[in-house]
């Protein structure tokens, strides 16, 4: 029978290993093929503990870090997988859906290099009265309109 530490100890190599295919460029629903199991368990498995995502929400004041939208819930980034500790809380960020989906959205764009765009205060006001009125990620549908009106100008071309 296995004890806790030694069921810790085994997925913390896991995590590892599992971090190092992230490192290495594959997607996590690649590493879940290599592992069989599902892409959504190994973005688990390679998550920050629930202490350390606490902690970036707190440090960010529940806004996403982009766009500075308040958030009720929002997704924890790994600004990159070349470091060291991916979990450590230097390299992870705060976000809204629609800023961590624009952040992955364009396979040719660099991340480093990838569409940044702030709103400023009275933009954000409205899209939180538009948010809690309309119960939808207005956000997220104002950054996606505008990919496809620059899709439809050529502009992504």
């Amino acid at each position: 029978m296995t004890t806790r530490h030694e069921q810790r100890k085994a997925r913390g190599e896991l995590a590892e290993k599992l971090a190092r295919l992230k490192r290495q460029g594959l997607t996590y629903a690649e590493i879940g093929e290599l592992y069989h199991m599902s892409r959504q368990r190994v973005q688990q498995i390679v998550s920050p503990p629930p202490e350390i995502a606490n902690e970036v929400r707190r440090r960010s004041n529940s806004k996403c870090e982009n766009c500075k939208i308040e958030l009720q819930d929002g997704d924890i980034h790994h600004k990159s997988w070349d470091v060291a500790q991916p979990n450590a809380l230097e390299n992870l960020q705060y976000l809204c859906v629609a800023c961590h989906m624009l952040l992955h959205y364009d396979p040719n764009l660099d991340r480093e290099k990838s569409v940044r765009m702030s709103f400023d205060d009275v933009e954000r006001k409205i899209i939180q009265k538009l948010r809690k009125k309309l119960g939808v990620d207005v956000c997220g549908i104002v950054r996606m309109s505008i990919r496809k009106f620059a899709e439809t100008q050529g502009v992504l071309k």
